[in-house]
């Protein structure tokens, strides 16, 4: 019994002599730690140094700034530096979508981005900020217009930097009009769409349409020719514009078709009753006809 408590009694003394012995080979390492062995980040958050560094932003807008500060780090703090009360209100709406598009654009651009009245914000939000911010830098406040007002926009201009230029110009002239025709129709008929084109459609529907797609310049010719004509209104909707459209182009794009054909008629008896009934007037009419009457007559 006795013998058992003095082997307990001995390693209970080898064990303290022990420990004071490695205290005294491995001194403990002091608490304050070299500045130089600490990143610069953690120096300025254990120093205080980002209140000392905006100590007029904490002091103007006190716990705001606070607040802020912990949600959206020192990016809060340099926007209200910068931007002072339009800064806050911007801060406690879009807080987080703007500090997620730091640094991929500047404070002035995000700033211009969501103080724009123009801009729809909850469309800009669709977007995620890489997205977004090479939008930005590629196609600027005229193309951010188009996908704030229509998201669907976006893919359109963004498929090719110079046909999105070219889309966004033709709106600017022909008005926003463009962007749906260009979806639905294609950018070729965007850029044909005009005040005349609207009428062939209206007066004429899918048949005018179709045409305009498919034959482009050469459609709204014939159109611009014959809007008011009923022949030529029948003709296209009892034979389509596949057939009508290519052959009376032929016809008016031949100057010399009609001087072939008078020269035949002068050779046969009917060319009198010819002229007469196609003219209106005597066999010397055609002579003098202008070019642009000439083609016209080719069409009809």
């Amino acid at each position: 019994m006795y013998k058992q408590i003095l082997i307990v009694f001995l390693l209970l003394l080898g064990g303290q002599t022990l420990s004071a012995s490695l205290q005294c080979a491995y001194p403990q390492i002091p608490g304050n730690i070299s500045e130089q062995a600490v990143p610069a980040d953690i120096r300025i958050s254990h120093g205080n140094s980002v209140h000392t560094a905006y100590k007029d932003v904490f002091w103007q807008f006190g716990d705001n700034a606070e607040r802020l500060y912990q949600q959206y780090g020192v990016f809060a703090l340099e926007f209200l530096k910068e931007y002072k009360i339009e800064g806050l209100a911007l801060l406690e709406k879009h807080g987080r979508e703007m500090a997620n598009l730091h640094p991929l654009l500047d404070y002035r651009d995000i700033f211009h981005l969501y103080s724009n009245p123009d801009n729809n914000i909850n469309n800009l939000n669709i977007f995620s900020p890489k997205t977004l911010s090479q939008f930005y830098k590629t196609f600027g406040d005229e193309g951010i217009k188009y996908i704030t007002n229509s998201p669907e926009n976006f893919f359109l201009i963004n498929e090719d930097k110079d046909k999105g230029v070219e889309l966004m110009n033709l709106a600017n002239e022909k008005g926003d009009i463009v962007c749906p025709l260009a979806r639905k129709h294609g950018i070729a008929f965007a850029r044909l769409y005009d005040k005349d084109v609207l009428n062939i459609v209206i007066k004429f529907q899918e048949d005018g349409l179709l045409a305009v797609k498919e034959f482009g310049e050469k459609a709204k010719i014939l159109f611009h020719l014959f809007i008011d004509d009923d022949i030529f209104y029948h003709v296209i909707k009892t034979y389509g514009h596949k057939q009508t459209i290519p052959i009376i182009y032929l016809f008016y794009d031949n100057e010399d078709f009609n001087s072939q054909v008078y020269d035949y008629l002068k050779k046969t008896k009917v060319y009198e009753w010819v002229s007469s009934w196609w003219y209106g007037t005597d066999a010397s009419a055609p002579d003098t006809q202008n070019d642009a009457s000439v083609r016209r007559e080719n069409a009809r």
